[in-house]
């Protein structure tokens, strides 16, 4: 009796050895880990659209006896780039890694140049981008800095591409004036789809018009000129709501200069003989939106055509132009307050340490920008990760940012693949900060973990 019981016991302690230590594996691929507003861990299965109790890694574990009400599946913004992303890597995954080797001067091209040789499925492996000349391990942080800097690289007005309007970017409609501008807007494609797969993000915002031409080219209204040019979005509204347009001497034609020549666009067979009146200006208005913003079918097309190597149709559909906006380029706004409530400690460091004290006391006076070259220093990233920085992720899944002590004396260094900041001991705040300041304006490039 005692030898079956000793037994039991034993089979009970490694059943709780294994489980222990299973937990401490990441979660499988589409689950997440939650807290309910009781304070009670639950997980939710992104992929089904599930809430369970049980955790998925103790496959053999016995059912949860829980007496309080399982959270539902929330589907929101956040939970449905959790799904989509479930749905991509569900759908197919190749095994191993993909190594890309580029030069920063040629980033553009050489990054071309090898993915032209992979199919969709060996895009999908595991990526580690090494820069040519920087010694440096990619868990994660040279991934995000690729994709920020070949983005970049692709919004540079030399490419003739794309238009800045304010901060945001739209189609040029003169992209043609680049022989290769297809080749180059089906590349940017397969990189929109390459992000979204491997989650990350893209340098700057493509405005909403953008997505609108690309997801809903039906809803492009005169307001979307806005986007494009905010003379020529005033100057048509002047139109739709002057009284007297028939004074205004319009015809259904424009004027353009376009490398240097003029040139008249008539904007229907005939144009630059009928008048614009009070009876046709509506129908002027809507030609107009269409020649500048979509007249880009050929450049849209192309796009597609790579975004949808890796996303298909019917998931983009889930979201709407705003939000893929944002999918693509995370949020620009860095809440202090949110990144000190997601901050973990590690070292001889806690919350109450006073080189802490002091790094949120130079962190919370520091401008937007100032911000962003801090998280770029950490992270290797400029962005707000979807739903803030609790769903910050690192080279292994969710790594919250990371604050820990250096032995050594110095700059502040930082483990971009980890989320990580090491901090010196320093005598004063003002130190410190110095210090810091210099470390997050002056380094580039990647070393050795």
């Amino acid at each position: 009796m005692g030898n079956r019981a000793s037994r039991r016991a034993n089979r009970d302690s490694l059943r709780l050895a294994v489980e222990a230590s299973l937990t401490e594996s990441p979660l499988p691929t589409g689950w997440e880990q939650a807290l309910s507003s009781k304070g009670q861990i639950y997980f939710i299965n992104h992929l089904n659209k599930t809430t369970t109790f049980n955790d998925p890694r103790l496959a053999t574990a016995r059912k949860a006896r829980n007496t309080r009400k399982l959270p539902k599946y929330v589907w929101n913004f956040y939970s449905r780039t959790q799904h989509l992303r479930a749905k991509l890597h569900n759908n197919f995954q190749d095994s191993g890694t993909l190594e890309i080797i580029v030069r920063r001067d040629t980033l553009l091209q050489d990054s071309i140049d090898f993915l032209c040789n992979y199919d969709s499925l060996t895009l999908t492996r595991r990526l580690h981008i090494k820069f040519e000349g920087e010694a440096g391990l990619d868990y994660g942080g040279m991934s995000r800095e690729w994709f920020l800097e070949l983005s970049k690289e692709l919004l540079n007005p030399r490419l003739h591409l794309f238009k800045k309007v304010g901060y945001s970017y739209i189609i040029n409609p003169y992209s043609h004036e680049n022989e290769r501008h297809l080749q180059l807007f089906e590349f940017l494609g397969t990189i929109m789809g390459m992000a979204i797969y491997h989650g990350h993000l893209l340098h700057s915002y493509l405005n909403v018009t953008f997505f609108k031409c690309l997801m809903n080219p039906d809803q492009i209204t005169v307001d979307d000129l806005f986007f494009f040019d905010e003379n020529i979005f005033k100057s048509m509204k002047q139109i739709l709501e002057y009284d007297n347009v028939d004074d205004l001497c319009l015809t259904f034609s424009l004027t353009e200069v376009e490398n240097g020549e003029v040139r008249e666009v008539e904007l229907k067979t005939g144009g630059s003989q009928i008048d614009v009146t009070r009876e046709n200006r509506e129908e002027f208005v809507r030609l107009c939106v269409e020649h500048y913003i979509s007249n880009n079918k050929e450049q849209i097309a192309e796009i597609l055509k790579g975004l949808e190597r890796f996303v298909p149709q019917d998931l983009i559909s889930m979201f709407s132009p705003e939000e893929m906006s944002v999918l693509l380029g995370g949020t620009s706004e860095i809440d202090v307050e949110d990144l000190i409530n997601n901050t973990e400690y590690q070292g001889d460091f806690n919350a109450q340490s006073m080189m802490v004290k002091w790094f949120w006391e130079v962190v919370r006076g520091m401008t937007q920008k100032e911000l962003k070259r801090l998280l770029h220093f950490v992270t290797g990233t400029t962005k707000v990760p979807i739903g803030g920085f609790a769903h910050l992720y690192g080279s292994n899944g969710p790594q919250k940012f990371t604050i820990m002590n250096s032995k050594k004396s110095g700059l502040p260094s930082a483990h971009s693949c980890f989320n990580r900041l090491e901090l010196p001991d320093y005598p004063s705040v003002e130190r410190l900060k110095t210090s810091l300041f210099y470390a997050i304006n002056e380094t580039e490039g990647f070393g050795l973990e």
